[in-house]
């Protein structure tokens, strides 16, 4: 079975289309405790020192969600110039001993943005029911980017092969 993907339109805050230089987009799911099903339910965005947020269609919909905390309105368009707490604190503060181990992990530099944190990291807290995943850019059909892979503890066999896995290896994705 083929694995579908959606391509979101790329626009700006304003909704005009982005030049070529990457504005970081962040596709923001949400786990539904019943099913266990993700589904999108948000866009991220940050540009020219802002931040945006905003619902993607059909959310109003969407059995068992009533919208994220600090976005009750799922029709708004929602703005600042800092980003918000519900991002924000998924994000390692400066200070801690621990950022650069985590950085380190994450295969960022020290001097790594909130928004490129929560790319690589899939912004997760314990108990939780959001994930953040990085919306690819596709290129002539085609798209690279970095991402965290679910369940492989399910998988029989999958601990002796992520043991012989070094960086730089190929993978392929499949359903």
């Amino acid at each position: 079975m083929a694995l579908n993907v959606e391509v979101l339109e790329r626009r700006s805050h304003d909704g005009q289309m982005e030049g070529p230089e990457r504005t970081p987009r962040l596709l923001v799911t949400w786990q539904n405790s019943q099913t266990r099903k993700y589904t999108a339910v948000g866009v991220l965005e940050s540009g020219n020192g802002s931040y945006c947020f905003r619902y993607v269609d059909g959310v109003d919909g969407l059995p068992g969600f009533s919208g994220l905390l600090g976005f009750e309105d799922l029709k708004r368009v929602y703005t600042s110039d800092h980003l918000f707490p519900i991002f924000s604190q998924r994000v390692m503060m400066a200070g801690r001993s621990e950022r650069p181990r985590l950085l380190e992990a994450l295969a960022l530099g020290p001097d790594a943005e909130p928004m490129e944190i929560l790319e690589r990291s899939g912004g997760h807290r314990a108990g939780d029911t959001l994930e953040i995943l990085p919306i690819p850019d596709l290129a002539g059909g085609q798209t690279e980017f970095t991402f965290l892979a679910h369940g492989v503890r399910h998988c029989d066999g999958a601990d002796e092969i992520l043991d012989t896995l070094e960086p730089g290896c190929v993978l392929g994705l499949r359903r």
